[in-house]
């Protein structure tokens, strides 16, 4: 029995210790339970979201999250930026801006979204960590990358624009993280299994042959990690 059935906190609580031990159905239904009594609840969506896109329920996992925009949530971002939002539409549209939204780990992520949107857009601006930029050029011909300008308060990013040109700039812009609900695009993109990055070639040479030279005939084994952030939501990942 649950103690305090009517708590949408304690609805939550319960759905993500279910959902980490896999008890997939018990964990949703208290998730939709919590939703229930509190709807607009940013971070009880952001949780369900997290549960819905591991199980690849992607059509209604992008949309709880949405949720991380809500200012009620805790990192939502702060832009100095007066534009629309586009919402998939216009199709007219000539200049998008699409902009930073969370870590870097996720603009690579969602950034597998832009070769397409590129083909679909007459100009296509996209706001990054600094150090994507060379890499979203050279890896997506005929977008223009810029690294944002951005300061970090009370776990929030503050965005600034004026990088942004006064004449022929973007019409409307989007956040990064939102294109695979407003493209209602899957988890995975079935036509980009081999990936959309192009890395530099004198960097891949380089590598190489320090690698070779450590290893000679013995088996190479690449190791990748996540953020030094510790926190209980990182380590669950």
């Amino acid at each position: 029995n649950i103690i305090a059935p009517d708590n949408a906190a304690t609805l939550c609580n319960l759905a993500e210790a279910l959902s980490l031990q896999n008890n997939i159905d018990e964990a949703e239904a208290l998730y939709r339970s919590a939703l229930r009594i509190m709807p607009n609840a940013a971070e009880i969506r952001m949780n369900f979201a997290a549960h819905l896109l591991s199980l690849g329920k992607t059509d209604e996992g992008w949309q709880h999250y949405e949720a991380r925009l809500s200012p009620d949530y805790p990192s939502a971002p702060i832009r100095n930026l007066h534009l629309p939002r586009w919402d998939g539409s216009s199709p007219a549209l000539k200049h998008l801006l699409v902009v930073s939204d969370q870590g870097i780990g996720d603009d690579i992520r969602h950034g597998a979204m832009l070769p397409n949107l590129a083909h679909e857009v007459a100009s296509l601006t996209v706001e990054c960590d600094p150090r994507l930029v060379r890499l979203f050029e050279r890896s997506i011909p005929g977008i223009r990358a810029h690294g944002f300008s951005r300061h970090k308060r009370g776990g929030r990013g503050y965005y600034s624009y004026p990088w942004l040109p006064e004449e022929n700039g973007p019409e409307c812009y989007v956040e990064m993280g939102s294109l695979p609900f407003i493209l209602r695009r899957p988890h995975c993109l079935e036509d980009n299994e081999q990936g959309y990055l192009v890395p530099e070639q004198r960097q891949v040479s380089a590598f190489e042959t320090q690698i070779k030279a450590l290893v000679g005939t013995r088996r190479a084994v690449g190791i990748s990690w996540t953020s030094s952030v510790r926190t209980a939501i990182r380590n669950a990942h």
